[in-house]
């Protein structure tokens, strides 16, 4: 199985925010057509961590990294 991975670093924290948002919405539509195809809908998460994310946080996303 082939995978693609994206790592974006965003020099500002509301950027990132954004980014964020416009990943997340074609995500629905992908889902979506999957399932009217009749097809399993691949599992793609997407994760954020910027200043402000606890050292919790932090520790989850080593451990548990977006679509893993």
């Amino acid at each position: 199985m082939h995978r693609t991975r994206v790592l974006y670093i965003s020099p500002l924290k509301a950027l990132g925010v954004d980014v964020e948002r416009n990943l997340r919405s074609p995500l629905v539509g992908v889902t979506q057509t999957a399932r009217r195809l009749g097809t399993e809908a691949p599992e793609i998460t997407v994760g954020v961590r910027s200043g402000d994310t606890s050292s919790a946080e932090r520790r989850l996303l080593q451990r548990l990294p977006p679509t893993s």
